[in-house]
Formats: C-alpha cells, sequence, structure tokens
C-alpha cells in the first residue's frame, strides 16, 4: 500500500480519481499526509483500487515519457541544408527526418492502441497531424526543388532559351525568388519542426510546385516544336536538346550531339568565315566515326536557329551523298577494284555494289528470258571471281579502315552470291519472277537524283 501511494507515476488526475474512490479529500502533497493520515482516511481498506491506480499510472508514465522524447527529439533534430552554386541553398538530405518521421509515427500508433492512453489522446492526436504535415512539407520541398534544379539550369544560365520563353521566364523568376526566400526561412528556423511547422510554408510550396509545373509543360511544348521543325531532334534526350538550343549561338557546342542525330557522322568539319567580329561557322565537310572525311557539295552556314542549319546540313548531306554516288558508280566500272575501295567512303562503295549487282543480274534475267539458259550461272561465276579478288585483298596488306571496307562489302557480297545460288537452284528467267521481286534491289534511275531501293513493289 505505502509503495503504490509513494508511486513517483501518480499524477494528480490520479490522486483526484482516489479521493473518489475513498469518498474523502486530501492533500497527498502535504507535510500531514502521513501514515496516521492514510490509516485515519482507512485506505487500506481500497489496498487493490490503489494498487490498480498505481499501475495504471505507471503505464501511463511509460507513454508520458515516450512523447517527452518525441517532443525533445523534433526540439533539436535540424533539416540538413548545404550551399548550392555558392548563392543558393538546397536540402541535401532528409535521411534523418524520414527516419525519426517513420519511428515516431509507429511509436504514436502502439501509443494509441494502449488502454492506458485515453489521458493523452488529444496530444497524440496532436503530435500526429504534426509528424504529417511534416512529412508532407518535406516532400513536397524535394519535390520543388527537384524541379527547380532542373529548370534553374535552364532559365538562369541561357539566354537564347528566356527570350523563346518570355512568360515562362517572368514566372520563373517569381518561383525561384520564393524559393530563396523560403529555404532563407527554413535555416533561421533552426529545426526541421519549427520550419516545415511554420504558417504558409506548405502552402507556398504547394503554389510553387503549379508554376514548375505550367513552366515545364510550356518547356516541353517548345522542344516539341524544335522537334517537329528538325525531326531527328527526336533522338535527343530533353537534357541534350536543352543544352544545344541553350548554346544555340555557338555551333561547336552542337558537335557533341551530331552523332546522335546522325549515326554515320561523329562531327562536322568547320571552318570560321567572315570579317573580324562577324565571323561565322560554316560546315564545310563531315567526319565519320571510322575517320572518313567526305566534303559538302555546298557548305552551309551555321547561324540562326539550330534546327534551321542543322536541316541544312542534312539536305546538304543527302544532295552530297547522291552527287558522290553516283561518280562513284561510274568509276567503279573504269578503275581497279582494290584502288576504287581505297579511294572511296565505305557507304558510297558498298551501295554501289549493290547498283552493279542489281545491274548484273538484271541483264542475266532478261537474257534467260530471251531464251540464254546460261546467263544466271554466268553471273554467279562472275560474282564468285569478284569475291576471290576481295579475299585476296583481305589477305594483303590494307589499312585499317581499307580492311575495314573490304570485309563490309565482302559481307555483303557473298549475301548477293547466295542469293544468285538460290535463284539459279529456282530457275529464275524473269524479272517479274517472286524469287527476284523479293529482293532488295538498288536502281539508278535515269532522270533522278537519287539511288532508289525498292522490294517487290515497294520503293
Amino acid at each position: 500500500l505505502i509503495a503504490d501511494l509513494r508511486n513517483p507515476a501518480m499524477r494528480d488526475r490520479h490522486w483526484k480519481q482516489l479521493m473518489e474512490e475513498v469518498n474523502k479529500q486530501f492533500d497527498p502533497h502535504a507535510d500531514s499526509f502521513t501514515l496516521e493520515l492514510v490509516l485515519d482516511l482507512g485506505l487500506e481498506h481500497h489496498q487493490e483500487a490503489i494498487a490498480a491506480l498505481s499501475q495504471a499510472a505507471a503505464k501511463e508514465l511509460s507513454i508520458e515519457e515516450a512523447l517527452s522524447k518525441i517532443e525533445n527529439l523534433w526540439e533539436t533534430l535540424p533539416l540538413d541544408l548545404a550551399e548550392y552554386k555558392g548563392d543558393y541553398l538546397k536540402l541535401r538530405s532528409v535521411d534523418d527526418v524520414y527516419s525519426a518521421l517513420e519511428d515516431n509515427a509507429v511509436a504514436l500508433s502502439t501509443m494509441k492502441a494502449s488502454r492506458y492512453a485515453v489521458a493523452f489522446l488529444s496530444t497524440l492526436d496532436t503530435w500526429e497531424r504534426a509528424l504529417s504535415h511534416i512529412s508532407e512539407t518535406v516532400e513536397m520541398l524535394m519535390n520543388v526543388q527537384r524541379k527547380w534544379m532542373y529548370l534553374e539550369s535552364i532559365f538562369v544560365g541561357s539566354e537564347d532559351i528566356r527570350k523563346q520563353l518570355p512568360t515562362e521566364s517572368s514566372i520563373f523568376d517569381a518561383v525561384n525568388a520564393a524559393y530563396c526566400k523560403t529555404m532563407r526561412e527554413l535555416q533561421d528556423a533552426g529545426t526541421a519542426y519549427k520550419g516545415t511547422m511554420a504558417e504558409g510554408v506548405l502552402d507556398g510550396l504547394n503554389t510553387m510546385d503549379e508554376k514548375l509545373d505550367k513552366i515545364q509543360k510550356s518547356l516541353d511544348e517548345y522542344l516539341e516544336t524544335k522537334r517537329q521543325a528538325f525531326p531527328r531532334f527526336y533522338f535527343l534526350s530533353n537534357d541534350d536538346l536543352l543544352e544545344i538550343l541553350g548554346q544555340a549561338r555557338d555551333p561547336l557546342a552542337v558537335q557533341p550531339h551530331v552523332r546522335k542525330c546522325f549515326e554515320g557522322i561523329k562531327s562536322l568539319e568547320m571552318k570560321e568565315v567572315g570579317k573580324e567580329g562577324r565571323k561565322v561557322h560554316e560546315a564545310v565537310g563531315l567526319n565519320t566515326p571510322d575517320k572518313e572525311q567526305v566534303p559538302l557539295a555546298s557548305s552551309v552556314i551555321c547561324a540562326g536557329a539550330v534546327e534551321a542549319w542543322l536541316l541544312g546540313i542534312e539536305n546538304a548531306m543527302c544532295t552530297t551523298m547522291a552527287q558522290l554516288l553516283f561518280k562513284c558508280y561510274a568509276d567503279m566500272k573504269k578503275t581497279k577494284r582494290e584502288r576504287w575501295i581505297k579511294e572511296w567512303a565505305g557507304q558510297l562503295s558498298l551501295c554501289s555494289g549493290q547498283v552493279a549487282w542489281t545491274v548484273e543480274c538484271t541483264k542475266a534475267l532478261h537474257a534467260m528470258s530471251e531464251g540464254q539458259k546460261t546467263a544466271m550461272r554466268q553471273a554467279r561465276k562472275k560474282q564468285t571471281t569478284l569475291l576471290t579478288k576481295l579475299c585476296d585483298m583481305v589477305r594483303g596488306n590494307l589499312g585499317a579502315l581499307d580492311r575495314k571496307k573490304v570485309v563490309n562489302i565482302l559481307t555483303v557480297e557473298v549475301h548477293s552470291r547466295d542469293t544468285l545460288d538460290r535463284m539459279v537452284k529456282a530457275n529464275c528467267a524473269s524479272v517479274n519472277d517472286f524469287e527476284w521481286l523479293l529482293q532488295l534491289r538498288f536502281y539508278w534511275e535515269a532522270g533522278t537524283d537519287r539511288c532508289l531501293v525498292r522490294q517487290t513493289n515497294t520503293t
């Protein structure tokens, strides 16, 4: 009995409950509350009730101490803020905050499930709402920060994009100012609890998030217009495209991304033209990943909108390759194969070889239809002779580039030989036979400046 009455966990609410139980009033904290008074009050007759009350007080004390521990934690737990680019602040890590939120949420849930938590329900509900608010605010802060950091590098670092998107730039400037103000307030608050629970912080972050989403949507639409103007931009990620557009006045900044737009081009051969102070870059040639160089038939001025002069590069590339392919095909007939392969770019020699093969097959099929039954076998024999020459070249002394060209040509010509074998076995005797029509056929038609590739009735 004495031990239960001396329980330090007993609070005023417990004494009040005990007084109601024994139906007598006394001051448990007065010096007059002695063993004699306990006996006079007849408390020994209520020993079981007092023991139950003391036990409940002990359980409630553990809840009280746990709540005090949570309160003390959030009075000292800071937000991990760090400098960003010298002028800004950013939330570096939220691991400690999320760990505390998770642990405290579990603890509060466990406490609320206890039958001894009745006296603390109001406090428990308050802390649950507070932790939920902190979690929502920190999550929104991280979301806003991620979007802000992405857009900051675009709108703060590029005058070209600001000129293209003036409305979005002004919206971002307002968001940027609000974000910086919020981060300074969070730093001045000192703790995560004070900073996130401050009035207007979450609402302000929600507003920033909406505006940043709007800016991002406008930015995506802007990039889509650029991709529609130059469809090869679809091969680039948004970040790569923004890097190009953000440095539109510097054509050399586009060079690292040329390979992504044009599979066979590693870089553009450029030179400066114009007078001092008004110099511009001019694209005069194409460099391939295999270190081949192809001069453009007409140079392209790399100035103005990036998508415009890149479209010019594409058109110049097609025109140049068409002209060179015609010359390459014509040169094949009057130059030794070894010298011809070395002098022309690999793509041109491959395509010319396919045009020549198509011509030979077409001649043989016409001859077959006119009654020359050995025409296809003769074409196959001619193809075998070509393969023998190419094999001799491979075994010879070739440079790395020439060897790569010969190996590629040899691979294609072997396939052509196999196709001839199948056509001979199938007794193809007309250009209308399906075994011939299903092949990829390369034609240089009179009156055109392009090589046409056909399969069945498709061009």
